[in-house]
């Protein structure tokens, strides 16, 4: 790749200093100042910027131990009331569903509301396509199945537990059929036990602090502003928009898709790309498969091959990210990350997520991957945009 352009955004001073705003969790202070810091960088370029407030429900370690704790005591009830256990049973794996899956949140809600906010920035002229680049501004709690081995042994741990939820859902069932064994009865023990081991699990991450986050994702928000100064005014048929989310790091993308809902109608889907920036701190250049939570939905193929063939090797991004978000919604999009060996971010979710174990070389061959996947994007769909 070619060596970066020299612009007046220093990447790595940008990641220093929303590390020093303090902990960027969805809907705090820090967060906030954060995404001010971004916009002001976006006015210095001479772009107007937007800061689109939405509400968040951040506790999702706190509704996730509640529906487990409703699933383990689904099975208990089943053995007094095999019906109601079945009944509870069915909600709590539907709830888990749409709340894990990030396309309808429900069981945080009871625990408590907070004001998150997007940073927009238009393109500066219109043009026949829209290419927006996104990066979330906020950062994640660390905890214990975060740690590299854990993490490594449940690569999916929200598949896992909606096997466990769907499996005790499955012993309710053939106990209403008439089944009332020992090892039945065995059965839904074991499950109920790791079902609170689970609970254990999510509330330690409900009580551990933010992390630093400067891969996650400092280095991605930092980048997104670099890439407006190197791109405006060099693509012929896409403007460029810079979104900077909030409140990515609830589970659910909230900020993502909280712009989704107010701009669908200026961003129509057969001429907007999204292209999501995270976690590009350290490790070899990645583009997203697939992404997803629990049922993962395929990048857009065009925007993949053209990853591809600027040396970017393919991974599996099992979260509700951003970019999955614009996937969901039926746009064209990809995350581009940086990942180990092991196709995980070195440093995820983990307090040792210092600006000092950023990798310049990651962020530069990052940002030249994106610029190639934006000038490769105009030079092969730019043509059919401009046509009357």
């Amino acid at each position: 790749m070619a060596a970066a352009e020299r612009t007046g955004i220093d990447v790595m001073a940008e990641v220093e200093a929303l590390v020093a705003e303090g902990a960027r969790g969805p809907g705090t202070d820090a967060e906030r100042r954060a995404g001010r810091r971004l916009g002001d960088r976006l006015e210095s370029l001479g772009r107007t910027i937007r800061s689109e407030s939405l509400s968040t429900w951040p506790r999702w370690p706190a509704g996730l131990a509640l529906l487990l704790l409703l699933g383990a005591g689904a099975g208990v009830l089943s053995v007094s009331v095999p019906e109601a256990g079945v009944a509870l049973a069915l909600v709590t794996l539907v709830v888990f569903v749409l709340d894990a899956g990030g396309a309808f949140p429900l069981a945080r809600r009871p625990f408590g509301r907070r004001t998150s906010q997007n940073v927009y920035s238009p393109a500066p002229a219109p043009h026949p396509g829209a290419l927006v680049i996104v990066a979330h501004v906020d950062a994640g709690r660390t905890g214990f199945v975060h740690r590299p081995g854990i993490a490594r042994l449940l690569p999916r741990p929200l598949q896992l537990l909606a096997v466990l939820l769907a499996s005790m859902l499955a012993a309710c069932i053939v106990r209403v059929a008439g089944v009332d064994a020992d090892a039945l009865t065995a059965v839904q023990f074991g499950l109920a036990v790791l079902l609170l081991a689970a609970v254990a699990l999510a509330a330690d991450i409900w009580l551990s602090p933010t992390v630093p986050g400067a891969s996650d994702n400092a280095s991605g928000a930092a980048l997104a502003v670099r890439l407006a100064e190197r791109l405006d005014g060099k693509l012929e048929s896409f403007g460029v928009h810079v979104l900077l989310t909030g409140a990515q790091e609830t589970g659910g993308a909230d900020g993502m898709r909280s712009f989704l809902r107010r701009h669908r109608r200026e961003l129509p889907r057969d001429r907007t790309v999204f292209l999501n920036v995270d976690e590009v701190a350290a490790g070899s250049l990645r583009y997203a498969r697939r992404e997803g939570p629990l049922l993962a939905a395929r990048s857009n193929a065009q925007l993949a091959g053209l990853c591809r063939e600027a040396g970017a090797q393919p991974v599996d991004v099992r979260s509700a990210s951003d970019g999955f978000a614009a996937r969901y919604a039926g746009y064209p999009a990809i995350t581009v990350t940086c990942r180990d060996e092991h196709g995980r971010s070195p440093w995820h979710h983990r307090r040792s997520d210092l600006p000092e174990h950023v990798e310049p070389e990651a962020l530069a061959a990052a940002e030249e991957l994106c610029v190639e996947l934006a000038e490769g994007l105009d030079a092969t769909v730019g043509p059919e945009l401009r046509e009357p």
